[in-house]
């Protein structure tokens, strides 16, 4: 699999990527809810409630986490499909190796859903990750996501011929080759 390896590094950069997004997503907001908190419940001859206000308007970093989040996903997915598309493939006894390297990212991922699961549900991070839908669901469902990603990366890579892009599957007799 000389120079053929961006479909499994790219799998396996997409899942540690994005969990470790979410992580650091999920401790921060932690963090800044904790740091709202305490500033609201500070007297306010201490802070002034315009401060107190305006700090408490800042929490649109929620939804921004989130948006953050999809779009990293959206770019990490696409550039992931345009990679399988780029490379030029010959051998398709790989094919093989790269489903069973498929099952053990799946597993993997698997692992990371349980990891995020357990933190989802420790009591200091429970409202953080409650807040973000969208990183929740991606997170939850990520053994899902990666093995439809993976196969679909799976068939762009395989499924075209060696030399430019697309038009026909190289080796299993169909594509623009055999109109003869």
């Amino acid at each position: 699999m000389k120079g053929k390896k961006s479909l499994i590094t790219g799998m396996i950069a997409l899942i540690l990527l994005l969990f470790t997004f979410a992580l650091f997503s999920i401790v921060s907001l932690t963090m800044w809810n904790s740091f709202d908190g305490i500033i609201q419940n500070t007297s306010n001859t201490t802070v002034n409630q315009l401060a107190k206000d305006r700090v408490h308007s800042l929490n649109f970093i929620e939804r921004w986490i989130d948006i953050i989040f999809m779009i990293l996903f959206t770019i990490m997915i696409v550039a992931f499909l345009i990679s399988c598309v780029t490379i030029p493939v010959n051998e398709p006894a790989y094919f093989l190796i790269v489903i069973f390297l498929l099952v053990i990212i799946g597993a993997i991922s698997m692992f990371l859903t349980n990891s995020w699961v357990y933190l989802k549900n420790f009591s200091l991070l429970a409202d953080a990750a409650e807040s973000m839908k969208l990183t929740d669901f991606v997170m939850t469902y990520n053994p899902y996501i990666v093995i439809v990603i993976g196969l679909i990366g799976t068939a762009l890579f395989y499924g075209r011929k060696s030399t430019g892009i697309g038009t026909g599957f190289n080796n299993f007799g169909g594509g623009v080759d055999n109109l003869e």
